[in-house]
């Protein structure tokens, strides 16, 4: 990685989250955008959002449906119905 580049990772794995989960993986390629993007994260990370995990996921599901992301989608169906959803809510 680039001195950037592991910049931007550095600041995701040593911030809240602690590790570097899901598009940050792929984000962290482009040091700017892990920077832009970081703290509009951190409002969906558990015990950092004001959101309960059913909320947040509900705000997830509708994002990435409104954008067509299909992966994030359907990783999100499924957490979804972890945290209690009922079916209806999620395929809605």
């Amino acid at each position: 990685m680039t001195a950037e580049q592991q910049d931007g990772y550095r600041s995701m794995v040593d911030g809240p989250r602690g590790r570097l989960p899901g598009p940050y993986r792929v984000w962290v390629h482009n040091p700017k955008l892990v920077h832009a993007i970081a703290p509009l994260g951190s409002h969906f990370t558990p015990g950092q959002s004001a959101l309960t995990e059913r909320e947040r996921e509900i705000t997830v599901l509708i994002i990435c449906s409104k954008w067509g992301s299909a992966y994030p989608t359907n990783s999100h169906e499924r957490r979804g119905k972890e945290v209690g959803l009922p079916p209806a809510v999620v395929d809605a």
